[in-house]
């Protein structure tokens, strides 16, 4: 067996073992939402978004959940389009699916630690990812984060990996997230997402964020916090890519 599929197996057998763990645990917080997005500007043949017209339409199924000794999130994205490869050419594919899990474990959590860990960093945290999509691409990574101690619903954090994909020998990955709801004359809105840098072989730094700044529109019905509409706007950079997709979305969460 290569190093390469050794050190995969440990990575999913340790995400495996943390999932198994927290579902016989009553999870203590339980997040799952649904989105729908629509979009143009779609050229982004390197993550395998690319379509002969540049709009995409995407259903997204995430999930959060934090147990006694750490947090799950996944999330799975069914995309459609007429897609095409690094050519132009059509794929004849309509749909394809992309999914990544992520699993953390806590120092602070495993200590039973009643307040934040050390100052403004609320836990430290042992950290495995594993990305599946289309065109053979994988990636499991296996590092480490911190999420910073501020006043609840508010978060911030960051992780780090060691990162090893289809395309690229063994590297890096830093991915500061955020979910950050706040109120605008007694308006309820909420800026999320991520920023994924990576290094690569080839193409130098590679960088892909996807912010939304969603507008709680339940909150109109007398039903705060259930449904959410916005854009999300799809960026990716590094040598040979310059992908920017804007995407009107609705989120509804459950």
């Amino acid at each position: 067996m290569s190093r390469r599929s050794s050190t995969a197996i440990l990575l999913l057998a340790f995400m495996l073992g943390a999932l198994l763990t927290s579902v016989g645990r009553a999870e203590q917080l339980s997040l799952t939402n649904v989105q729908l997005l629509h979009g143009g500007g779609f050229d982004d043949w390197h993550y395998a978004n690319a379509t002969s017209d540049r709009r995409m339409s995407t259903v997204t199924l995430e999930h959060f959940g934090a147990w006694e000794y750490g947090d799950n999130y996944f999330f799975t994205d069914l995309t459609f389009g007429k897609f095409v490869d690094p050519s132009g050419a059509r794929t004849g594919e309509r749909a394809r699916l992309y999914h990544e899990w992520t699993s953390r474990v806590g120092v602070g959590r495993l200590a039973r630690a009643q307040g934040p860990l050390l100052g403004p960093i609320r836990d430290v945290l042992a950290a495995g990812q594993i990305g599946v999509g289309a065109a053979g691409f994988w990636a499991a990574l296996a590092g480490g984060g911190i999420d910073l101690a501020l006043p609840a619903p508010l978060v911030v954090g960051v992780n780090v990996y060691a990162r090893k994909d289809a395309f690229n020998r063994t590297t890096f990955q830093v991915t500061p997230f955020w979910e950050l709801p706040f109120t605008i004359v007694g308006v309820g809105l909420a800026f999320r997402g991520y920023l994924d840098v990576a290094g690569t072989d080839d193409l130098g730094l590679d960088v892909n964020t996807q912010p939304q700044l969603l507008l709680d529109v339940g909150a109109l019905a007398g039903t705060k916090e259930r449904l959410q509409a916005g854009i999300e706007w799809y960026l990716h950079r590094n040598k040979v890519i310059r992908t920017s997709a804007p995407q009107a979305m609705v989120r509804w969460i459950f």
